[in-house]
């Protein structure tokens, strides 16, 4: 199963300008105990869209929420 953490958005113009590192870690820690049951995860960070350098940030943050809740998830 592949799920999408979040959506960085098209050509700039996503909404995660407005996202702190540290929420996304607490939405990530939030994901990975909903889905921590589910045996095969495959998580998708950012959709199809490079997370523009300076907010790489958000999707490390996140994926370090899951993994702390879901270690056998893929990321």
């Amino acid at each position: 199963l592949a799920l999408s953490s979040h959506w960085f958005g098209w050509n700039g113009g996503g909404w995660f300008r407005h996202l702190s590192a540290a929420a996304c870690r607490h939405y990530g820690a939030f994901l990975g105990r909903r889905y921590a049951h589910l045996p095969d995860v495959l998580w998708i960070h950012g959709g199809d869209c490079d997370p523009y350098g300076d907010r790489r940030d958000l999707s490390r943050a996140t994926a370090a929420g899951i993994r702390e809740n879901a270690p056998h998830h893929l990321q």
